[in-house]
């Protein structure tokens, strides 16, 4: 048996560091969770709403500092004022609409059936999923259930496919365009035969393959295409959802004068936090050294808690001053594409390492002129051009967009002729980084943009 020993160094975040590292990667949402949850953890810890007066207290000290008497200042000061008042009443309330099982059983209880058949259609209806489509295994549930045999169940699967909006209770796509296409006044024979034997050389666009198989002009493929086109993958969509609206909150907000920017916190949403001044007294009487430990290692608590969101405040708004300084351009509405940046360049700027900066970044939000943007998007790679320059994989994007909506439909740029393009413009890039920056555009390839 050999022993043997081995020197390595280690890097071990303390308890507070990792507190403090995960406090800075929060957003407002989990923010505001997390500081409910030490309230009623800690009891110690006291926490309040912001008040109206402290938002009109900072909008008269911005006010100060940027000369009341200018007119767009005056004009700032009127837009920031009914945005609090707006926002102070924001109750996001979910819009009430018809589901698409509601939809389904409505018409379902007027129906002349029998009990058991309702009972079995019912049961299939609240089996649909959002999209339209038959959840899997609901068939055999439904016999199980009902103790019903496969052709009685397949009677109600039938039934149930002739209910309104065409194509719903289908369990493939290719049935949901079967039955959408039958339902139609017309009969479209060409249409059913390529949505039963060609439906994936459709999606290819490769027309010209369908109208050799089944013997018929290019031109009746080209409308059966288009008639095809027409029908709904997804029957569902249009109907109200169950899943609640997820609302985004920027954690600050930027603000323009003229061609300057300055950063506001949008803390109205995250509530202040205190020590209860009951506790600090009980510190200064004659109590048990046990209670007095308990209380002093829980307001310890507290105030670390607090300087962890001071610091997380200081250094988001940090790093967001030098997101605009990089992306300026941007925000001065100059040029619709970002310039190129990354974490590195941003911690090197703002003096932090760039483990911050990715925190910092995390789940935050942006509001400006512009819109609502994660902070995440203003970081971008570069691609070397002929003039030593780099610009943003966001821009190459948009030249790649320019170009297909500006190419010969008959005949679609490949992706190598679109790089030979980009080139000749400058852009240095390869075919195989064209595709893979066209395919996260969601645009199909040559052969499925082809107009015949």
């Amino acid at each position: 048996m050999e022993l043997s020993v081995n020197m390595s160094q280690k890097q071990i975040l303390s308890q507070h560091m990792q507190q403090s590292a995960e406090i800075l990667q929060m957003g407002t949402l989990t923010l505001f969770e997390y500081i409910q949850n030490l309230a009623m953890e800690n009891p110690i810890v006291e926490w309040e709403e912001p008040q109206k007066e402290q938002e009109y207290d900072k909008v008269l000290k911005k006010l100060e500092w940027l000369d009341a008497s200018d007119e767009q200042n005056k004009r700032y000061y009127q837009e920031e004022r009914e945005d609090s008042e707006e926002n102070d009443d924001w109750k996001f309330q979910q819009q009430s609409g018809q589901t698409l099982e509601e939809y389904l059983l409505f018409q379902i209880n007027i129906l002349p059936i029998e009990a058991k058949e309702r009972a079995v259609l019912t049961f299939l209806a609240e089996s649909i999923e959002e999209s339209g489509y038959l959840a899997e295994g609901s068939l055999q549930a439904a016999k199980q259930q009902f103790h019903i045999c496969q052709q009685q169940v397949q009677k109600a699967l039938k039934q149930l496919q002739m209910l309104e909006p065409a194509g719903v209770g289908a369990r493939n796509l290719q049935e949901c365009l079967l039955l959408q296409i039958k339902r139609k006044d017309k009969k479209y024979p060409v249409c059913e035969k390529i949505i039963e034997q060609y439906l994936e050389v459709l999606a290819k666009n490769q027309l010209h393959i369908i109208a050799k198989e089944l013997k018929i002009k290019m031109v009746e493929v080209v409308a059966a295409s288009d008639m095809i086109k027409t029908l709904s993958p997804k029957p569902g969509r249009g109907f109200s959802s169950n899943e609640k609206t997820e609302y985004v909150i920027p954690d600050v907000i930027v603000k323009q004068n003229g061609e300057n920017f300055f950063v506001v916190r949008n803390d109205r949403f995250l509530p202040k936090l205190k020590i209860n001044e009951y506790y600090r007294d009980i510190l200064l009487t004659d109590t048990s050294a046990a209670a007095k430990e308990y209380i002093t290692s829980k307001i310890r608590q507290a105030e670390w808690v607090m300087q962890c969101i001071a610091k997380r405040e200081a250094t988001l708004l940090k790093v967001v001053e030098c997101i605009i300084q990089m992306q300026k351009p941007f925000f001065l509405q100059k040029q619709d594409s970002l310039s190129p940046m990354r974490l590195c360049d941003v911690a090197q700027k703002a003096g932090v390492h760039e483990s911050t900066v990715s925190r910092a970044v995390r789940e935050k939000y942006l509001q400006c002129a512009q819109g609502v943007f994660a902070l995440s998007y203003f970081f971008s790679t570069g691609v070397s051009t002929k003039s030593e320059e780099q610009v943003s994989v966001d821009c190459i994007k948009k030249q790649i967009i320019k170009l297909i909506e500006q190419e010969d439909k008959k005949k679609p740029f490949s992706d190598r002729a679109l790089a030979e393009v980009l080139n000749q413009q400058g852009v240095e890039i390869s075919r195989r980084t064209v595709a893979k920056y066209r395919d996260a555009l969601g645009i199909a390839g040559a052969s499925g943009r082809k107009v015949f």
